[in-house]
């Protein structure tokens, strides 16, 4: 976008005009650039707020991330907490802790199922080398060899 601003002999000189982050966004997506991660990293924005403003344009539809608001359903349970979550200071966080816990039931159980299959738990490998002597042992020789079990 260019602007017309006047110099001090009265001419008018086109000057750039400054254009907003979500301008910013709007034109690499439709230039092309439509990873969201990739657009956030270019205009030094969080992946949430690049989202939302492509959403909110009607450029995408059915983004939700972490931040995203639970006004726009994201799924089947998503309708239950409608309007009803937020995390953005630690009172909030609690409030929608406590509504969860009281609409989700968190169930862990264990399993046994007996199995048999032949198995290998260990293998060890003896290797005997039998040498012949040319002479009869003594106990001075035989002090060095841990005793026969």
């Amino acid at each position: 976008m260019v602007r017309e601003e006047p110099t001090r002999s009265g001419d008018t000189v086109p000057r750039p005009r400054q254009t907003n982050k979500k301008q910013q966004i709007m034109a690499l997506y439709v230039s092309g650039i439509v990873d969201i991660e990739d657009l956030a990293t270019i205009t030094n924005t969080r992946a949430s707020y690049v989202g939302k403003g492509l959403q909110d344009a009607g450029l995408i539809h059915g983004y939700f991330d972490l931040y995203t608001s639970t006004a726009h359903p994201m799924n089947v349970y998503s309708k239950l907490f409608a309007g009803k979550l937020g995390f953005r200071d630690e009172e909030a966080a609690r409030r929608s802790v406590t509504i969860l816990e009281r609409r989700v039931r968190i169930r862990t159980y264990t399993e046994e199922h007996p199995v048999e299959k032949p198995m290998q738990v260990r293998e060890e490998r003896v290797t005997v080398e039998r040498h012949p002597v040319d002479r009869p042992a003594t106990s001075a020789s035989t002090k060095s060899y841990p005793p026969a079990r």
